[in-house]
């Protein structure tokens, strides 16, 4: 009805606005309304960009180098913005750090939207893997849900491995300052987050761009079962072992091969040979929308459960990924 190009400035103006609102609310309750708020803009956004270039790319290899490249540039704001909490948040405090991580983002795409893609793209535009226009698929809805569970397990594997990792550093610490009086004693210090962040940005961007090669040669149904079934052990293994150099271990394995895994899975999310060009918006959409719901209970397992309980839960949904990736017969 609006469509893309159009929302993708709504969405991107209104980000700005309340990023500036995030910097400057004077209480926690608004300071969550505008996190909220600005969540609602980016979830907005990053569905209808991949959309939007999905449907303005000319030729599959241009789609998937395109994926890549996009990927690769999430995996390094993560270390980015690691990095910039490190030396701001000390000293000029995190409404600084809000506006510092936020602004830069938003800015460079509505350029490239005002001056250079000043076209809007009619929905159902050009299909990214031949010029017929049209693509009709058998067992659409069969499709969006083998995807819509590879996304939601694999995004809950990504948020899960890292989210899990402070919390054991800090049960270390604990262990590590028996009998000290001070509350803060066992807090993830800077460093230690900092080191965290950057390991995980550096595996996240060797396994995406190691998994964009093998992806292409070699069959989905041979690597793609392999790689889920390694995170399955690893968590497997962590279910059996509490030390924190085996779960630092086993989770670094498990984060590399979850990298390795998504290019494929973010691949397959709006790809129009997959899920066909009949309601692709609202079907890739659906799919993105379980990626981000499995990010939701990553972060929530991490946060509010034991290292064990998440390990289990992680486990199990991580042998359901083999039975499904296994089953998902429609990629060569």
């Amino acid at each position: 009805r609006f469509g893309r190009r159009r929302i993708l400035l709504f969405s991107l103006y209104v980000s700005i606005l309340v990023t500036i609102l995030c910097a400057v609310v004077p209480n926690y309750y608004t300071l969550l309304l505008s996190r909220a708020l600005l969540g609602f803009c980016i979830g907005l956004n990053s569905s209808t960009v991949n959309v939007f270039y999905a449907e303005q790319v000319s030729t599959k290899q241009v789609y998937e180098f395109g994926t890549l490249a996009s990927d690769i540039a999430f995996a390094l704001g993560g270390g980015w913005v690691a990095v910039l909490g490190y030396f701001l948040l000390d000293t000029s405090g995190w409404r600084i750090f809000v506006v510092s991580t936020s602004m830069p983002v938003f800015l460079p795409p509505i350029i490239i939207l005002h001056i250079y893609l000043t076209k809007e793209v009619p929905s159902g535009g050009e299909t990214q893997v031949n010029d017929r226009g049209v693509i009709e698929v058998t067992g659409q809805t069969c499709r969006v849900l083998k995807a819509s569970a590879m996304k939601l397990i694999n995004t809950l594997q990504g948020y899960g491995t890292i989210m899990l990792l402070p919390s054991l550093i800090r049960a270390d610490n604990e262990k590590s300052i028996m009998g000290d009086t001070d509350d803060c004693a066992s807090a993830v210090q800077g460093n230690q987050l900092l080191l965290l962040a950057l390991v995980s940005g550096g595996t996240n961007v060797i396994g995406r761009s190691f998994g964009y090669v093998l992806q292409n040669k070699a069959r989905f149904k041979v690597l793609q079962p392999l790689l889920a079934s390694i995170i399955a052990i690893c968590y497997i293994l962590l279910i059996f072992e509490s030390g924190l150099p085996t779960f630092v271990t086993a989770l670094g394995v498990a984060k590399l091969v979850y990298a390795m895994m998504v290019i494929k899975i973010n691949l397959i999310t709006f790809d129009k040979a997959f899920l066909g060009t009949e309601n692709f918006a609202l079907n890739s959409g659906k799919v993105y929308t379980s990626g981000m719901l499995g990010a939701i209970i990553g972060n929530t397992l991490a946060a509010f459960f034991s290292p064990k309980i998440t390990v289990i839960a992680a486990g199990i949904l991580s042998c359901f990924q083999v039975l499904v990736v296994c089953s998902v017969h429609e990629v060569d």
